[in-house]
């Protein structure tokens, strides 16, 4: 396994429990949002943030309950945001994914890496 994914899953563990919390350096969602500007809006922030950031799919927003995330889910949700870190990012934003178990769940793990430079958005 990766070493940003092992980081990003004892992360993600000390933010769901006792109390829920998210921080600056990973964000989950149930599944992807239909609003692209939100999105870009992370993709930016992590970018920008030293060591970058990661997104993590398939964790319920209100429980923060990991309920898992389906293959063909997975596949759009890595599309769509590896489309906008190229097309709607200045200078273009690199990502890498995998999908875990988690808790009995299968998560997508989706790292935004640093940009060299900052960015800002551009479409």
């Amino acid at each position: 396994m990766k070493k940003w994914i092992t980081s990003a899953m004892e992360t993600l563990e000390a933010c769901l429990g006792p109390v829920f919390h998210e921080i600056n350096e990973l964000d989950w969602k149930q599944s992807l949002s239909p609003k692209k500007e939100r999105l870009m809006q992370h993709l930016s922030a992590f970018a920008n943030h030293p060591g970058g950031g990661v997104l993590v799919f398939g964790i319920d927003d209100q429980t923060a309950m990991p309920n898992g995330i389906q293959q063909d889910e997975a596949a759009v949700i890595v599309g769509q945001i590896a489309n906008l870190g190229r097309d709607t990012l200045e200078p273009p934003v690199a990502i890498d994914h995998a999908i875990v178990e988690f808790h009995n769940a299968s998560l997508l793990f989706v790292r935004i890496k640093r940009a060299r430079q900052s960015l800002y958005i551009c479409g």
